[in-house]
């Protein structure tokens, strides 16, 4: 199985530039999964997510840490206006204003040559979300609450998985 995030993502992103039948922009070795039955999904999500080896991670804020970093942030602060001084500052007071009073705005004609999208007519993707605490679940035997961890699926109709 390719570990890149671009065997999936570099295929989908062609295809909705480019169109076309959604086949020709995956690789010969997408059709590996192609033939795969219900049950080797299964037993991929039933290995992965229930019965294999895992890790609980828990971060804790430290309150010591947050008034020591704001401590190091004055620091800094302080050190590099005195390496700055006072010339410096005003030099680099002077560099920001001339960079903001750069700053133009296209023409009104370019800006109204961009109509305004009507949001009711996109369209959204249709799909069913379930999450562990639903009583409704996907089918197929799959019951997410037996997931020891916050999970959420969507069921998304595509083409890329037959």
């Amino acid at each position: 199985m390719e570990s890149s995030s671009d065997f999936i993502m570099g295929p989908a992103i062609q295809n909705l530039i480019h169109g076309g039948a959604w086949e020709q922009h995956f690789s010969d070795d997408f059709d590996f999964f192609a033939d795969k039955d219900q049950q080797y999904w299964k037993t991929i999500i039933r290995e992965t997510f229930l019965t294999g080896p895992r890790v609980q991670v828990r971060v804790r804020p430290c309150s010591a840490r947050t008034v020591q970093k704001k401590e190091e942030e004055k620091r800094r602060l302080k050190e590099r206006k005195e390496r700055l001084g006072e010339e410096g500052l005003r030099r680099l007071k002077e560099e920001l204003d001339a960079a903001v009073g750069n700053a133009t705005r296209p023409p009104d004609a370019v800006m109204d040559g961009f109509p305004a999208a009507d949001a009711g007519k996109i369209h959204f993707w249709p799909l069913e979300s379930y999450n562990r605490t639903q009583c409704r679940q996907p089918g197929g035997g799959v019951d997410l609450g037996e997931i020891p961890f916050r999970f959420h699926l969507d069921d998304v109709p595509s083409m890329f998985v037959r």
